[in-house]
């Protein structure tokens, strides 16, 4: 009799969290600030970013974890917010891969929105790399299947954004997040439109992440009359930053950073040692220099008669034991490092993904 009852309290209770979740992700406006604890303390701090806080809350009608940003007070806040709120917002920027907004307070310059307890998407390609050793080859094609399944998800979102003409600017791992299982995107104040008469947009500020800025946007650096910088700024500067993306995920370490060290260890550019001739101490200046970082991009990724070849390199994992699908994927990477106009579209990126994917998936199942 007892074990029935307690089938019972089982089912009620299933029931509920399911019309819980049902009436969530239906509603976006179903939970409110003024519904959160507020009684986080620095431990629930899930993300920090260069103008904002992100805390892990809870609202007095739900056990599900929330993500609460606090914009960081500063010069450019109100302008950062503004430009978030207005992509949160936008009924046309709504997609099953961009996260959801459930509140925001403009006057505190707070965001009320999903939480990703998983952790972001560098989590995941570190997990990858921290259990390579152990897989067999079967396991590491499945992995490579479960990543180019991710980097299609992500494809998706910008080819959904390019279409309304809006450029991204900041992609990197961290700017996306597992929830409840999907992989979505993060931090939209970098999102610019670009007019629809134009085929590219001027813009003076903007905050993105060295190693995956196309350099591309600093080369276009100018002045107006009233000798007020601006960037021009193209759908094609995502396209960098996409194969800044895939490397990483795929070979699983940060390419730029690697390529770098490889350029100091060599010792064939003396400019960019430091006097110390200290490895850590030339690589630190290196990052902190974007003159230095353009001369380093533009001579080996973007000019024709120099550019490396990813076939030859020798300093990531050569975990591909098929060379079709590895040379595939590094001729994508380096179509998108490209010069700009000569630069694949997302669609066609998200094409080539979908094939390599099905070689994998091929491979996979005849084993």
């Amino acid at each position: 009799m007892h074990l029935k009852y307690l089938k019972k309290i089982i089912f009620f209770i299933f029931i509920s969290l399911n019309l819980e979740l049902i009436s969530m992700d239906q509603c976006p406006n179903y939970f409110k600030l003024s519904d959160i604890n507020r009684n986080y303390t620095d431990k629930d701090l899930i993300g920090e970013g260069a103008n904002k806080k992100v805390y892990k809350v809870f609202s007095s009608n739900s056990i599900r974890p929330l993500a609460l940003v606090i914009y960081k007070s500063g010069e450019y806040t109100n302008n950062s917010f503004q430009k978030e709120l207005f992509f949160l917002k936008n009924p046309e920027c709504k997609h099953a891969n961009i996260i959801t907004l459930y509140d925001f307070d403009e006057k505190k310059k707070e965001f009320l929105m999903e939480c990703g307890v998983a952790g972001n998407f560098r989590y995941f390609i570190r997990n990858c790399r921290n259990q390579r050793l152990k897989k067999n080859k079967i396991e590491k094609a499945t992995t490579l299947s479960k990543k180019i399944h991710y980097l299609i998800t992500i494809l998706s979102v910008i080819v959904f954004l390019h279409d309304k003409n809006i450029i991204l600017r900041d992609l990197k791992p961290d700017n996306l997040i597992f929830v409840r299982g999907a992989l979505k995107l993060i931090d939209l104040e970098s999102l610019i439109e670009i007019p629809r008469d134009k085929t590219y947009v001027k813009d003076g500020l903007f905050l993105t992440t060295i190693p995956y800025v196309d350099p591309a946007i600093y080369g276009s650096k100018l002045s107006d009359e009233n000798g007020i910088c601006y960037y021009s700024c193209y759908l094609e500067n995502d396209i960098y930053s996409i194969a800044m993306l895939i490397f990483y995920v795929i070979y699983e370490n940060d390419f730029f950073y690697k390529f770098v060290e490889k350029k100091v260890l060599e010792s064939k550019d003396p400019e960019f040692l430091s006097e110390e001739k200290d490895l850590v101490k030339s690589v630190k200046n290196i990052l902190e220099d974007f003159s230095k970082i353009k001369i380093i991009m533009k001579k080996y990724l973007l000019d024709k008669d120099e550019r490396l070849n990813l076939n030859k390199i020798d300093f990531f994992y050569n975990g591909l034991e098929d060379t079709s699908v590895k040379d595939k994927i590094n001729n994508l990477i380096e179509k998108c490092w490209g010069f700009i106009l000569d630069r694949p579209s997302a669609k066609e990126i998200l094409a080539e993904l979908i094939e390599i994917k099905k070689i994998v998936d091929d491979k996979i199942n005849k084993n």
